[in-house]
């Protein structure tokens, strides 16, 4: 690991960690680390504080064409674009995403939270000035991870998102994790709510013609019969990304930042290793003795340029045709 690149463990804050996360969950007091974690930025640090451009080159160059097309990216899309429960569609951000970090020193609070905004502008995610505008993805390192997810699950639940096995919402079971609220939102109004019924038409649930929270209750409403979707789509409503802050001190901030970034701009999975690199893979145990990427990859920026550019109030099958094209399309441009 290059030697003029700090890690993490340098931007740790040593004292007790107390802050509000939103308007009414409060973060655990975590204990100070055993290393020095309250040194300052050093000049040798100071390119970890500094905007990124850079990104690492995948290895496609090694994957013939036919592969890369009808197996390798068919994949990455799969993996790294999780379906919404309620809805079956891939969610993503169509608010502006406003990132806040805790948990570190300011500098790197601030360096993580503009590196968020840094990729979803790059990518075509709406955003807004960080620290400007309402949280709406909250970052928490924490050295008690598990803990902290207790504290958030009982304060409020709702911050967990929805899930048909909610028991597994309340686990910490990678280094780095993301919980989704999601909504879905559908474009059946109410005036078309009855169009061509010859019986009785109740009233339109609340959630028609506009957005509605997922959970136990909520019905996804939208038009049946198509056989390409449903006027409905699934969005992103909050993001509550928590780090194992133990275990990420050897990591360089600008990795950790990359990673937080592609977890809250899209729901991808944290395990296996696709042919083509991901910043993932930095903490995957499935890509074995393969190098890994400290930056955001050539692959990963392919992914959530189609993934913000595509049109997704489609059925499954046919949103990750059109994200497989234009992931495609984004691997060939210079």
């Amino acid at each position: 690991m290059p030697t003029t690149r700090t890690t993490l463990a340098q931007h740790f804050v040593r004292s007790a960690i107390c802050f509000v996360l939103g308007s009414s969950l409060l973060l655990i007091c975590g204990a100070s680390l055993s290393r020095d974690a309250s040194a300052s930025p050093t000049d040798k640090s100071s390119r970890d504080l500094q905007p990124l451009d850079e990104v690492t080159v995948s290895a496609r160059k090694d994957i013939d064409r036919r592969t890369l097309e009808h197996v390798v990216v068919p994949r990455f899309v799969e993996s790294h674009g999780g379906a919404s429960e309620r809805s079956g569609q891939i969610g993503r951000w169509h608010e502006s995403v406003c990132p806040e970090t805790f948990g570190l020193q300011p500098l790197s609070n601030e360096f993580v939270s503009r590196r968020v905004v840094d990729v979803a502008r790059r990518v075509g995610v709406p955003t807004k000035n960080a620290g400007k505008c309402t949280p709406n993805v909250e970052i928490i390192f924490s050295p008690q991870p598990q803990k902290q997810l207790d504290y958030i699950a009982s304060k409020n639940k709702a911050y967990l998102g929805y899930s048909e096995h909610p028991r597994h919402l309340g686990e910490f079971t990678h280094v780095i994790q993301a919980w989704y609220v999601t909504g879905t939102r559908t474009f059946v109004t109410i005036e078309d709510w009855c169009t061509g019924s010859r019986y009785y038409c109740p009233p339109p649930p609340p959630s028609a013609g506009g957005l509605g929270i997922d959970s136990a209750n909520s019905g996804t409403i939208g038009r049946a019969g198509s056989l390409l979707g449903s006027d409905s789509r699934s969005e992103f409503v909050h993001v509550t990304v928590i780090a194992d802050a133990n275990a990420l001190v050897r990591y360089p901030l600008h990795a950790v930042a990359d990673y937080v970034a592609m977890v809250a701009l899209t729901r991808t999975a944290l395990d296996g290793c696709n042919a083509l690199p991901s910043i993932i893979d930095i903490l995957s145990a499935d890509c074995g003795a393969r190098a890994r990427p400290e930056s955001i990859t050539e692959a990963d920026i392919a992914y959530l340029r189609a993934l913000y550019s595509s049109d997704l109030e489609f059925k499954l099958n046919f949103e990750r045709g059109e994200l497989k094209d234009k992931m495609l399309k984004a691997l060939d441009e210079p």
